[in-house]
């Protein structure tokens, strides 16, 4: 799709370019796969509400910007709209809950929260699909809507 785009734009009607447009699409994401993470995610999502109702998330990456392939992994954050759970270690617990309401609920594997600048819950599941999980950061979606919005 981004190649495809970048052809419309640049008007180039070469063959050698078509081609790589349309093995971009190939390589896509496929919808089935695309649909079960975005059910996973929400499923995260629901299960936080129950205690933080004010919760939300967004997806970011290359599922938001075009530059998905059929093993891109899945980035979702969630964004907490709440100031009492500003700060690192909120983060870190907030990411430590959903790990622990998993073990309950998934069959997820190597479910770890790492402690990063920005700190993630990493997970696989399935057909070894990573998930990388992170609480309140917007960057992340508003770089990768931009990126997107420069291939369009």
């Amino acid at each position: 799709q981004v190649l495809t785009n970048i052809r419309k734009k640049l008007k180039v009607n070469d063959p050698l370019t078509a081609a790589l447009a349309q093995n971009t699409t190939n390589f896509s994401m496929k919808q089935e796969k695309l649909n079960r993470g975005k059910q996973i995610c929400q499923d995260i999502l629901e299960s936080l509400q129950k205690q933080i109702p004010s919760a939300e998330g967004e997806f970011f990456g290359s599922i938001v910007n075009g530059f998905d392939t059929q093993h891109s992994d899945f980035d979702y954050t969630i964004l907490m709209n709440d100031s009492r759970y500003d700060g690192y270690e909120s983060k870190v617990r907030i990411l430590e809950f959903i790990k622990a309401r998993m073990a309950l609920t998934t069959t997820a594997e190597d479910v770890t929260v790492i402690q990063a600048r920005v700190p993630i819950l990493k997970f696989y599941i399935e057909d070894h699909w990573e998930f990388n999980i992170s609480v309140d950061n917007p960057l992340g979606v508003y770089n990768s809507r931009l990126l997107g919005a420069y291939t369009k």
